[in-house]
């Protein structure tokens, strides 16, 4: 196993995790056009994180035409997000398989989790970003699993040990 997790040019603390983006019933699905992320992880004795890397996104203030390339790309992430945990269901209950790293245990009950890390970000950028994802979910996910939703930048990130 890699000491870390490299994506969008950071590295990610691999404890607990299934890296599902290269996982084989991934591989097997992507052709579908289902997407995922980069990584789960238990982080924890509760909490179950989706976790998305990117190197930056658009920002909407700056260019009247990053206003569609940013909600393009955050209904792309949400779009992961919420494949990735139907497929991660799936392979829980038994529909697909999946071999899960020897050291990924998931603890009885879980606390959902989405984050998205964006290198460059800026605090200012990450609250515009987290609250166009939270619009963007459905409500039935909302409601269902009551996840919790962060947009982070790399020092954020450092900070709640996701990454090095």
């Amino acid at each position: 196993m890699n000491d870390y997790i490299e994506e969008s040019d950071m590295n990610f603390i691999p404890d607990n995790s299934f890296r599902i983006e290269k996982s084989k019933v991934y591989d097997d699905l992507k052709h579908s056009k289902i997407k995922t992320v980069e990584f789960i992880r238990v982080k924890g004795d509760r909490l179950l994180l989706f976790v998305e890397a990117k190197p930056r996104l658009h920002d909407p203030d700056k260019l009247q035409r990053n206003v569609k390339i940013f909600e393009e790309e955050i209904i792309e992430i949400k779009d992961k997000f919420i494949h990735a945990l139907n497929l991660f269901s799936a392979i829980k209950v038994g529909v697909k398989e999946a071999d899960f790293p020897d050291d990924f245990v998931l603890p009885k009950r879980l606390s959902l989790t989405f984050i998205l890390v964006v290198k460059k970000n800026s605090e200012r950028e990450s609250l515009k970003a987290r609250e166009k994802l939270m619009s963007l979910l459905p409500n039935y996910l909302k409601t269902i699993w009551e996840p919790k939703v962060f947009v982070l930048n790399y020092t954020q990130a450092k900070e709640q040990k996701l990454t090095v």
